[in-house]
């Protein structure tokens, strides 16, 4: 929470939709751009991790499957960037006994983001990354993957967490600038 600043919680929730729809109607093209270059880097894995099934395929089905693939990959690391926008939102507005608090000194410092993500990695353990991610689009990514390819369940993980991790940032610079007031410089 933001040191003399209280939301109920209603209105995070409306604040953070806002400030995600805001982002995606920007001119920001780091997201689709990110989830690009993340794509090219699951198919490799993908063709590196093919399975016995897989492979007996002819190659109409396994370009189908490939495309299948790619259409998952990116509404899972889209699923993912949002789970991370909403997260940033709750813990730096929202009020709780176990709450960090944050007060504007720590906005203001150069590194403030890194801090951020730093705490972010201390306060969320594995099991809230689990619950947040293990779900919906990344689920179903998880669930399609397994039986055309081998160990795609750790690289989707580790693909969702990056893509969490910066729906987090995005929400960090968006509360930093517009709700603390401060502009990087």
């Amino acid at each position: 929470m933001i040191t003399g600043k209280r939301f109920e919680n209603q209105l995070i929730a409306a604040k953070e939709a806002e400030y995600l729809n805001c982002y995606y109607n920007s001119d920001n093209f780091l997201l689709s751009d990110a989830i690009e270059y993340y794509s090219v880097i699951f198919k490799t894995f993908l063709k590196l991790h093919e399975g016995r099934f897989f492979q007996k395929l002819d190659s109409v089905q396994k370009e189908k499957i490939y495309i299948s693939e790619d259409e998952l990959f990116k509404k899972a690391m889209l699923y993912a960037f949002c789970q991370g926008h909403q997260i940033a939102f709750a813990l730096l507005l929202m009020d709780t006994k176990n709450s960090q608090e944050f007060d504007k000194s720590f906005f203001e410092k150069p590194n403030s983001k890194d801090l951020f993500i730093f705490y972010l990695d201390e306060a969320i353990s594995k099991d809230v990354y689990l619950h947040n991610l293990n779900r919906s689009h990344v689920q179903f990514l998880i669930d399609f993957t397994q039986k055309p390819f081998k160990n795609g369940y750790k690289a989707i993980m580790l693909l969702s967490k990056i893509f969490f991790k910066k729906g987090c940032e995005i929400a960090y610079m968006q509360i930093k600038k517009d709700i603390v007031g401060i502009e990087d410089k």
